[in-house]
Parts: structure tokens; C-alpha cells; sequence
């Protein structure tokens, strides 16, 4: 008896298509259970593919709870900084997003507010800005925000 083979090949471009596929059937799964999940990294061969599958829980507000978010808000009950505050960044408004405690040089990961764009910035730009206390108010106002120290 005669080993047959696969009609097709696994390739790349296959499975970048079906990785997008997969997060779009994914995404109905995720709302439905109020979590984020993510078809992410694939290792493949010839015959087999793996996918990773991060799942990731929501707090309250809605925002997804990565493992730098978390760290970000461990690191704002240490140093009593506002989690939520508006900083200033080349000018343009951005929020905080994570903390990565291995990133030497560029720790902090923070989100422009006007398009959305995730940027790392320094440890350097944190002390100043955010520990302290160097904030930007709705009006746009800049000013220190005093926490009694």
C-alpha cells in the first residue's frame, strides 16, 4: 500500500490568512465572555502548524490586564504616581500603558492619544514627567500635581 500525501504545502502566506481567520472567529468568543484573546506567534513544518493563544482577562473599566499593565500598576502603588493621568511626551499627549521591569533603557510603554500609536519611551522621561508629578490637565493646562510629599 502506497503512503499518500497532503493535497497542499503549509506555507507562510497560508498561514498568515489564517491567523487573521482565527482572531476574527475569535473575537465573538472574547466579547461573549468579556475577555481578550489573541491567535498570536506560529511555528510550522511541512505537514503541522502551531499556533500560540494568549487569553487575557479585563478589569472593570475594560482595559485588558497584560502582564505590564499589571507590573505598571505596581509600580504606581510604590511610587504614587496617577495610572490614568495625561502626560506630555514631544508635545503630544499620551497615556500610560505598561511597564517592563527587564527593559533597561526603555521601560515604559505609553499610547499617543491623538492617533493611537504605542511608543516605549525612557526611564528618564518617567522620573521627570510622571514620578514627578509633571502633568497635563483636560483644559491642557501644564502643571505639578502635589500628592503631600
Amino acid at each position: 500500500m502506497e503512503a499518500k500525501k497532503p493535497n497542499q504545502k503549509i506555507t507562510r502566506t497560508f498561514l498568515k490568512e489564517l491567523r487573521e481567520q482565527i482572531n476574527r472567529k475569535l473575537k465573538s468568543v472574547a466579547e461573549e465572555h468579556e475577555i481578550e484573546i489573541n491567535c498570536g506567534n506560529c511555528s510550522y513544518g511541512n505537514n503541522e502548524a502551531t499556533f500560540k493563544l494568549k487569553i487575557n482577562l479585563k478589569n472593570e473599566d475594560g482595559k485588558v490586564m497584560t502582564a505590564e499593565y499589571e507590573n505598571l500598576l505596581n509600580l504606581a502603588d510604590l511610587k504614587g504616581f496617577d495610572i490614568n493621568g495625561i502626560y506630555t511626551l514631544n508635545g503630544r499627549k499620551v497615556s500610560l500603558e505598561g511597564y517592563n521591569y527587564r527593559a533597561k533603557k526603555y521601560p515604559l510603554q505609553v499610547m499617543d492619544l491623538e492617533n493611537g500609536d504605542r511608543r516605549k519611551v525612557s526611564k528618564q522621561w518617567f522620573d521627570t514627567n510622571v514620578a514627578n508629578k509633571d502633568k497635563v490637565y483636560g483644559d491642557g493646562y501644564k502643571g505639578i500635581v502635589n500628592n503631600g510629599k
